[in-house]
């Protein structure tokens, strides 16, 4: 996977066979694999450095303003908005009202809470503390509050999660038990909790990723510069970029597709941090992935680009790097547009390799006809 210069340069040396427009080998022998390799030797004239250290030096600037930046963030989310911090206030006052009616350990617990100062509660706090007054607040005073807690649920999922709730059959907060409302009223409040702090991952992991995609886009900018500057990008940097920048989009319409009430379903704040994170990575392994099954002529058709491949015997798997390329401009676009798709959808690569494998281990009918 050699730069398109290199692709050109070898082409010129093959006489064209047919009218096709992909060009078709001669018989006469194919330039060898060491020549290509001699060929590939990079060479960056002394002047093109003076465009390179300014590149890396934006690079290097930019990725640690998105690190402190993200760790930052990162930390800000652990704690309470500033909109619930009086929330907190209010909620400490009611248990030092209700103290009294805790037991001794959820006392010693609560008390450690309450030295707490309101401003640096994490969510989780705030969750134990809310939902420990559930077990302390008088009864009467609980089912005057249930049309509260039932309306911040309203607003909090979708409808159709709502509408399963109420055909679950909640209880009447007039005629039901005092267990029956405590129980219903603690998985309300556990799932409003759950909504807000899966709002707060999500903030983190569109943060995260509008600052992958501002670097792929940097990146973009310094691949089409690079080479008219007399420095060559090789092949296979374009692709493992290319299924890079797929997984940072997948990524972001991921996140802007998702609804609150699939965050509460989840309950784990780190799901959409580590999507944000591993889908470009998985992006360009599946996108190299995919140029291997190019090579090896497992799938082949209009749609997909044509690879030149080296003919001489025994070839390394530097070869295999450096020797194997689009056969022309036209292909090498191909080959970036699909290892953008490699990276987009996620499923594309995986579902192929099930596909292959299940072909393989197909069993043959090995009955006789009668």
């Amino acid at each position: 996977m050699h730069s398109i210069d290199l692709t050109m340069g070898l082409l010129s040396t093959v006489p064209i066979l047919s009218a096709s427009p992909v060009p078709v080998l001669a018989a006469s022998p194919a330039p060898s694999v060491a020549w290509c390799l001699q060929q590939t030797q990079l060479v960056i004239p002394p002047y093109t450095w003076h465009f390179i250290w300014p590149m890396i030096a934006g690079f290097v600037v930019m990725f640690i303003f998105a690190f402190c930046r993200v760790v930052m963030e990162w930390l800000r989310v652990q704690i309470v908005s500033d909109e619930s911090v009086q929330r907190v206030e209010e909620l400490k006052d009611e248990y030092r009202t209700w103290r009294g009616h805790a037991s001794e350990e959820s006392r010693a617990v609560l008390d450690l809470l309450l030295e707490i100062p309101s401003a640096k509660f994490t969510w989780g706090q705030f969750a134990t503390l809310d939902g420990a007054l559930i077990d302390l607040v008088p009864i009467n005073a609980l089912r005057r509050s249930v049309w509260w807690w039932r309306l911040r649920y309203q607003q909090a999922v979708s409808p159709e999660i709502y509408s399963a709730y109420l055909n679950s059959g909640p209880p009447d907060p007039v005629t039901c038990s005092d267990e029956d409302l405590r129980a219903d009223v603690g998985i309300v409040v556990s799932a409003v909790h759950q909504t807000d702090i899966g709002f707060a991952a999500k903030a983190l992991s569109e943060l995260l990723t509008s600052y992958l995609l501002g670097i792929s886009v940097y990146i973009t900018l310094c691949l089409l510069i690079l080479p008219t500057v007399g420095f060559p990008i090789d092949d296979s940097i374009v692709v493992l970029f290319a299924g890079w920048t797929g997984g940072v989009f997948s990524s972001q319409q991921r996140l802007l597709a998702d609804q609150l009430a699939d965050l509460r379903r989840s309950k784990l704040v780190s799901r959409l941090f580590q999507s944000a994170v591993l889908s470009p990575a998985s992006g360009a392994v599946f996108a190299v992935i995919l140029y291997l099954f190019f090579v090896a002529g497992l799938l082949k058709g209009a749609f997909f680009p044509q690879v030149y491949i080296p003919t001489d015997a025994g070839a390394s798997f530097s070869a295999l790097i450096r020797c194997t390329a689009p056969t022309d401009v036209g292909e090498l676009a191909k080959l970036i547009i699909w290892s953008f798709i490699a990276g987009f959808l996620e499923r594309l690569v995986p579902d192929k390799i099930d596909a292959l494998v299940g072909k393989t281990t197909e069993p043959k009918n090995t009955d006789t006809p009668k």
